[in-house]
């Protein structure tokens, strides 16, 4: 699938100095990433994907607790995919960078990418949680708040300031609701109902600026340009975004960073190629196999249009120079 390293993608880069570099991408590659932007990130592509970002304690036991409500949600037999993200899992490789991102923005970030933020009140930790996301503009719509049902009358600040506020002025869920193993299939059904619900008053808008919505876009990018630099696919992403460039590049140093980690693509220097994995991992994610074949057609035709102008090219830039 990928092509032999002095004829990847620095054939259209132009190094002017290793420590200030200026990428010039051919417009005809742009024309090709932009059918990929328009493929994956269209708003009107329907999903039948819920997203859902889950919170909770870190003991010992409300970490297992949280895990086994994971799966159980992510196993549920549905017309609806149910897709259960961890911050500290998202966002590991940010935290620990060079840019030093606090958990709370990042969480901020992630979350505005869900269609729902479950909150169990187990913890202090998620009590401020739920004071944080209770205040936020957008997140205060798409929390999903379980609450032990012994507390459910307590004359207590959770259930008298944020609990009260989100149910008489918001859209989110409060779900009464013992946070034990043994029940744990019964409150993951009342839970996907709860994000169903919240879905449907606020769906996702894809986007570059969302890590979700552009994890196929990734892949298919590195498919299409295998063998591209690092930094290239970076900036090409944000030639697709006018206002939050930076912000762009942010998630797509995450969903990166989050790909090589899971080995779905392969960094080798400072470019990045896709195994037969990435490449699977891509099409199975549409449910029949027409589809599939279907997207396969679509991502080799971009890919040979691609290696057409690289190779066919006028003007050649040493692709190690992207290095």
């Amino acid at each position: 699938m990928s092509c032999s390293a002095p004829f990847g993608m620095g054939r259209f880069i132009k190094l002017y100095d290793r420590f200030e570099t200026m990428i010039k991408i051919d417009t005809r590659i742009l024309n090709i990433c932009q059918e990929l932007v328009d493929r994956f990130l269209a708003s009107s592509i329907k999903r039948d994907e819920i997203t859902i970002f889950l919170c909770g304690g870190a003991s010992k036991n409300e970490a297992e607790f949280r895990v086994a409500l994971g799966t159980a949600i992510k196993s549920l037999k549905s017309k609806y995919q149910y897709s259960v993200y961890y911050p500290e899992r998202v966002f590991v490789e940010l935290i620990l960078g060079h840019k030093r991102y606090d958990l709370l923005s990042l969480e901020n970030l992630l979350a505005n990418s869900v269609n729902t933020v479950i909150v169990p009140l187990q913890s202090p930790g998620t009590y401020t949680e739920l004071g944080a996301f209770a205040n936020h503009p957008e997140l205060q719509n798409k929390l999903t708040v379980v609450i032990d049902p012994k507390y459910k009358r307590a004359p207590s600040f959770i259930n008298t300031g944020p609990i009260r506020y989100l149910k008489s002025k918001t859209d989110s869920q409060i779900i009464y609701h013992e946070m034990e193993m043994r029940s744990v299939g019964v409150l993951a059904k009342n839970l996907s109902e709860a994000a169903r619900k919240i879905s449907n008053l606020h769906p996702i808008i894809p986007s570059l600026t969302n890590p979700l919505t552009s994890y196929e876009f990734y892949l298919a990018l590195i498919f299409v340009l295998d063998q591209i630099p690092r930094q290239t696919a970076i900036q090409i992403a944000q030639q697709f975004e006018s206002v939050n460039k930076d912000l762009v590049a942010t998630v797509a140093e995450t969903v990166i960073n989050g790909l090589i980690n899971e080995r779905k693509i392969a960094l080798v220097g400072n470019l990045l190629s896709i195994p037969p994995q990435g490449i699977n991992e891509l099409l199975v994610s549409f449910k029949t196999s027409k589809k599939s074949e279907e997207l396969l057609e679509f991502l080799t035709r971009l890919r040979m249009n691609a290696l057409n102008i690289i190779l066919r090219g006028k003007t050649y830039f040493e692709w190690r120079a992207a290095v």
